[in-house]
């Protein structure tokens, strides 16, 4: 157990300013060094590594987003949705864009708005082309609908 006494008050003066403090006499053991990889921090998950501006990212890696969603990454780390995804996101490996899988068969000459069906942006309306081409018919001012068993339209 540390043995302590009062020694004597002290002032001590540094530049203009003076400080009355005590010295205390006692035994010190000082703390054994710490061990340098406990204050080692774990590497950052991708959710914490920041977004490569340009790059495509499903949201909510790297991006704040809907899963089923796809982003592209803009100065500041923000992210503009380019497209809902009709099935899913796929993450892609570092280094690659992620997308969107494909989306099952549309029927020619369907009208589908982005993600119901077809890959693309939620607010614009698709004409489905042979093959499962799209074209875009119109950009949809308050929206897109999707209509179960109809072609979509805007609302």
């Amino acid at each position: 157990m540390p043995r302590s006494s009062l020694v004597a008050p002290a002032w001590l003066v540094v530049g203009s300013s003076a400080a009355l403090f005590a010295c205390w006499d006692f035994d010190y053991e000082p703390p054994a060094p710490a061990d340098a990889s406990s204050d080692a921090r774990p590497p950052p998950t991708d959710a914490q590594v920041p977004c490569v501006v340009g790059g495509y990212y499903c949201g909510g890696e790297r991006l704040p987003g809907d899963p089923r969603s796809l982003y592209r990454c803009d100065d500041g780390g923000a992210g503009t949705l380019t497209s809902t995804c009709a099935v899913a996101c796929i993450v892609a490996p570092p280094g690659k864009d992620d997308a969107c899988s494909a989306a099952p068969s549309c029927v020619v000459g369907g009208r589908y708005c982005g993600g119901d069906k077809v890959n693309g942006d939620p607010n614009v309306l698709y004409r489905c082309n042979a093959g499962g081409a799209l074209s875009v018919v119109t950009r949809c001012a308050r929206g897109c609908q999707i209509n179960p068993n109809d072609d979509d339209a805007c609302k």
